[in-house]
């Protein structure tokens, strides 16, 4: 039986009468350390100050952050330790309420009215869990998946209750080491007892990185075989749709996840980009309009969402005026202004921003406001240096091409292309306005080279795998990523074959990513390669 007297508990809750009640239900388990917040912003404040072993939150929290936004912002920024029991409660048991929130994976969902007895049952067997597993959590608190993986695998020679629960972990750190190799034999070891959702989600998303998208389809089907209403299964074949071609069928395919659970702020702004690509407009504007209403008080509340509603009212724009444009130019402006508010100290979203403004006063012909823009936007850039993201600079790309300066122009998209060849969605922008065919194509070439590397060290296949990333390094020196693809088979060489050659060409390549801006999506991998390789270097 758990000992509850010692379990730091929070109740997040906006009702004084509902915060009692839970308080008192869960006094009666031995539950005395509690402490309450009455909105979601307080939550994240108190979980700034503490950890907490209980948290039980309700899903409707008034004004802000609701219970799912407190989930994914305390996860997200690693408040959340992963031995902390999360609870959501709702008295709403709609569908759409329900997946909202067990799709981020509460690890109990109750509704209203709390039955004690169930709760202690459940409570009961998670603390033990938790507690069985707490030297796995710790070590992936501090980064170190290596000894997690470790420790998982020890566990795993015992009679441990947890076998499935140490397979999963250990999956999802090689999945996050990118080690493809390892974890595939991990979800087939799973696989081959029985055919668990999770295992096959995992074995789907391996295969997809692999670019087996006939494997990864039959992965995904399996597990909607299983769970019909699965959004996660039907986004991620929807991504591979978009990949073979298919958009029309990927919109769809995403709609109907959307309509199972249409509270995911990314799958919003996901099909917003198919309904623009397949000239969709009233579809992408609900989508990027809902991206950005779901998103308000989240963690990933992003300008992506407004730059991304702008561009679709700048696109629906017409030559001949009228009443519609004025609606739609109307909101664009609303929707820049918006950002301006919000995101004012940041030189890039600036520069993103006059651009915008270029674009939307090229659309209405005002000579003057195109002139001053245009003006601005250069003024910004230059400010930036060459500090600037593959995505604002191609949106800079996209003004010289406007105003006709196309040397500008292409001189610009073959700088992103070669520092950018392995963003897909940026390089199929690129590829529709840029001239540089030969470029682009070595890019492409480059990205290809990097994907069979990647496929090679999923098989294991070491020294193929740094033959195919060092061919990508050779179109693409800059590419930061296709460098630590190769930095991370260096490294597991030298741990196999203690070859210092190895190390040291590891060391000198790592040492070309350090310019990384710590807002940069690949800055977390570069912490983590960072580590490893000390943590080798030590050893030696």
């Amino acid at each position: 039986m758990a000992d509850y007297s010692k379990q730091e508990t929070l109740i997040v809750n906006n009702f004084p009468e509902l915060r009692l009640a839970i308080k008192r239900e869960i006094q009666q388990l031995g539950i005395n350390n509690i402490e309450i917040a009455s909105d979601g912003k307080a939550a994240i404040r108190l979980c700034q100050q503490k950890s907490y072993d209980i948290i039980f939150s309700d899903y409707r929290l008034g004004e802000g952050k609701d219970g799912q936004q407190v989930l994914e912002e305390l996860s997200v920024r690693e408040l959340l330790k992963p031995t902390t029991i999360f609870i959501m409660i709702t008295a709403d048991n709609t569908t759409e309420m329900v997946m909202a929130a067990i799709e981020h994976t509460p690890d109990i969902y109750l509704t209203i009215p709390l039955n004690r007895e169930q709760l202690k049952s459940r409570l009961d067997k998670l603390l033990h869990k938790k507690a069985h597993l707490e030297p796995i959590y710790r070590a992936i608190i501090t980064k170190n998946y290596p000894k997690a993986i470790q420790l998982a695998k020890r566990l795993l020679t015992t009679d441990t209750p947890y076998q499935m629960a140490c397979l999963r972990i250990i999956a999802d750190l090689y999945m996050k080491m990118a080690d493809l190799h390892s974890a595939h034999k991990i979800y087939n070891q799973v696989l081959a007892e029985r055919p668990i959702p999770w295992a096959l989600l995992g074995l789907g998303e391996l295969q997809f990185l692999k670019a087996d998208y006939s494997a990864a389809t039959d992965n995904f089907q399996a597990v909607l075989k299983q769970l019909p209403d699965y959004p996660l299964a039907l986004e991620w074949l929807a991504k591979i749709q978009a990949i073979k071609g298919d958009s029309i069928q990927a919109q769809s395919t995403l709609q109907k996840a959307l309509a199972i659970s249409p509270r995911v702020t990314q799958r919003q702004e996901q099909l917003g980009r198919l309904a623009r690509q397949n000239k969709n407009y009233e579809v992408a504007r609900r989508a990027f309009r809902a991206a950005i209403k779901t998103s308000k008080d989240s963690v990933f509340r992003s300008p992506e969402h407004y730059f991304n509603l702008v561009q679709v009212l700048t696109e629906e724009l017409t030559a001949t005026g009228g009443l519609q444009n004025k609606r739609l130019s109307a909101e664009a402006f609303a929707c820049l202004n918006d950002l301006e508010t919000v995101y004012s100290a940041d030189d890039e979203l600036k520069l993103r921003i006059a651009i915008c403004r270029h674009a939307l006063n090229h659309k209405l012909q005002r000579r003057s406001e195109i002139d001053r823009y245009m003006n601005l936007a250069k003024e910004l850039f230059d400010k930036l240096g060459g500090e600037v993201s593959g995505i604002a600079s191609t949106d800079m790309a996209g003004a010289y091409l406007r105003e006709e300066d196309y040397a500008k122009c292409q001189a610009l998209l073959a700088s992103v292309v070669e520092k950018f060849a392995d963003d897909e969605q940026l390089m199929a922008t690129i590829e529709s306005i840029i001239d540089d065919k030969t470029a682009f194509n070595r890019a492409v070439e480059a990205s290809v080279s990097n994907n069979l590397g990647i496929r090679a060290h999923a098989d294991n296949n070491l020294q193929q795998a740094v033959e195919y990333f060092e061919s990508a390094l050779k179109v693409t020196p800059e590419n930061a990523s296709f460098t630590m693809n190769l930095v991370q088979v260096l490294l597991k060489i030298v741990k196999q074959a203690d070859d210092k050659e190895a190390l040291v060409q590891a060391q000198t390549l790592l040492d070309n990513c350090a310019h990384l801006d710590n807002k940069d999506y690949r800055y977390l991998r570069y912490q983590q390669l960072s580590r490893m390789l000390s943590d080798i270097q030590i050893g030696h």
